[in-house]
């Protein structure tokens, strides 16, 4: 790959809507990620996504990705299974959460650069480069342009908004975008024009968590084909025609921004996956529980992580292009997803006051049925009786308490945080450790269609486990899907099954112990770019 080509730092920051879940908000990260890595190295893009710009006037910038806050999610107060722990005093501990307290950044930071927002904020960028933010002490940190994205573009027959792909980005209609495009002078000359996008919106800035409001010098709107490799040749070419600098730049809605070309069957795809490893602190906290509860651990499983590669440091294992004791086996236990919460609706009829419940998974007699139709089929395979399951659920005490009693006499493990752990680490934390427990399990069986889920597979997927171990799911009236269900010899089930995605190693972005350094990515090769350096400069 040739080398960048890095003029001064520049800044993204983005969010995404408030209601959105922990694990898609997961998801967006790689959209973005890979809209940072285009905005570094324009080669990358492809020429269909150039529309007739020439790829030579189009400059790599020393971009940084800022990380938004984690909470207070709506859904982490309505979690059931954490009733007991759910009171609102805590809601302080679970906003503006940065983002090393569940993931490694130092990982991340092997793509592109990037830091949480109190870092960003915290760091002498303020003090020494006055141009990027203005700061008083009446006023909120500025950043240069927000902009609001909106899927797809204006229907004038229809009269609203569709997701069309037109293949390309451009600013909104003229009636939305007036709603948005306001700067500094037309802000200050009357005091009736309110800001039209609140940043980093739900993160709940207080003097507890330490994180400043911020707002923007200006605003617009841009809509269109909001992919990566569409987005970032458009805002390439807005900075290098904006009339003001902008060297901080913040993208509203962030969650309009599609995978497109870049999806689950992309090299594109995996790489920043893999680069999202889990925090050490949760994952000892899962491994513990392994090793206490459910008799597993690492070089039994055949799950031992890649080692780090010298010159780079802690974080980089992910960049190895395989787990070394792939295929893994993993720990003798079934670990279950089984998705409650907003997967089961309820409806009254108003005359008959007849309830009504619609659920995308099965309740408790359907879904222990499935587990123990599964646990007698995978133990057909195994030389020693798997007895034990892991469960990993949002249901609330009394589904959970019923289900166990269904399963005897199969034994059912729950994840439960201590109090001081529900405090430090929330619902976030526990939900990864719950993930990162299910990534181990010699078998494992998800709830279609949740993203909960399906970041269990990845992890799965990452580590090396045969998809027959992997890619079973329940079904909402039964039976059970089976991944092929011809090797299980079992009935074929009609619901919607789980999706095969296997990883895709991009070759600048995978070492192995004979990969010379001119063969892998500048972000790797030049220890200028790397996170060590970035800490240092700031």
């Amino acid at each position: 790959m040739p080398r960048v080509c890095i003029y001064g730092k520049r800044y993204l920051f983005y969010d995404v809507f408030y209601g959105e879940g922990f694990n898609l908000k997961r998801d967006v990260y790689i959209r973005i990620a890979n809209t940072v890595r285009l905005l570094r190295d324009p080669s990358q893009i492809p020429n269909f996504a150039l529309h007739d710009i020439n790829v030579k006037n189009l400059t790599g910038e020393d971009w940084i990705l800022v990380l938004p806050p984690w909470g207070p999610l709506p859904h982490w107060f309505n979690d059931r299974s954490y009733e007991r722990y759910t009171n609102h005093s805590y809601f302080n501990n679970w906003s503006g959460i940065p983002w090393s307290m569940f993931f490694d950044l130092n990982s991340l930071s092997l793509f592109i650069p990037v830091m949480d927002l109190i870092e960003f904020q915290r760091s002498n960028v303020l003090d020494s480069q006055q141009s990027l933010l203005n700061r008083s002490s009446n006023h909120p940190l500025t950043i240069d342009l927000a902009l609001q994205l909106v899927r797809g573009d204006f229907n004038e027959k229809l009269g609203q908004y569709s997701n069309v792909n037109n293949r390309k980005v451009d600013f909104c209609p003229f009636e939305l975008r007036e709603l948005y495009r306001l700067n500094d002078s037309t802000l200050s000359s009357s005091s009736s024009f309110s800001r039209p996008i609140e940043l980093f919106e739900g993160s709940s800035f207080n003097l507890q968590n330490g994180i400043l409001p911020m707002t923007a010098s200006a605003y617009d709107c841009i809509t269109g084909d909001l992919e990566p490799v569409h987005l970032a040749p458009f805002l390439i070419q807005l900075i290098k025609n904006s009339e003001k600098p902008i060297t901080t730049l913040y993208l509203d809605s962030a969650q309009s921004i599609i995978h497109g070309h870049w999806s689950e069957w992309s090299q594109e795809y995996w790489t920043v996956r893999r680069s999202i490893t889990i925090a050490k602190h949760l994952r000892d906290i899962g491994d513990n529980y392994r090793g206490a509860y459910l008799h597993s651990n690492d070089i039994s499983d055949r799950t031992v992580s890649p080692s780090i590669v010298e010159h780079l440091g802690p974080g980089s294992s992910w960049l190895r292009p395989q787990w070394p004791l792939s295929p893994a086996l993993g720990g003798p236990y079934v670990a279950v997803h089984w998705r409650r919460g907003d997967f089961v609706t309820t409806s009254t009829n108003a005359t008959t006051t007849t309830v009504t419940t619609t659920s995308r998974s099965p309740n408790n007699v359907s879904a222990a049925q499935q587990i123990l139709n599964a646990v007698k089929i995978f133990n057909q395979y195994e030389d020693h009786y798997i007895d034990t399951i892991y469960l990993a659920t949002d249901a609330n005490k009394e589904e959970l308490e019923n289900l166990k009693s269904l399963l005897y006499p199969l034994q059912v493990f729950h994840f439960e945080p201590t109090e001081s752990e529900w405090i430090s680490y929330g619902p976030g934390g526990s939900a990864i450790i719950d993930q990162w427990i299910c990534a181990h399990a010699r078998y494992f069986i998800g709830t279609s269609l949740s993203t909960f889920t399906y970041r269990i597979i990845e992890e799965r997927s990452i580590m090396g486990f045969l998809l027959n171990t992997t890619l079973n799911n329940f079904c909402s009236n039964g039976p059970i899907y089976l991944y092929k269900p011809n090797y299980y010899n079992t009935e074929l089930s009609t619901c919607q099954s789980l999706t095969e995605w296997p990883v895709i190693y991009e070759k600048q972005y995978t070492i192995s112990s004979s990969s010379s350094p001119s063969s892998l990515s500048p972000m790797i090769n030049d220890e200028l770019l790397s996170n060590e350096y970035i800490k240092d400069d700031l």
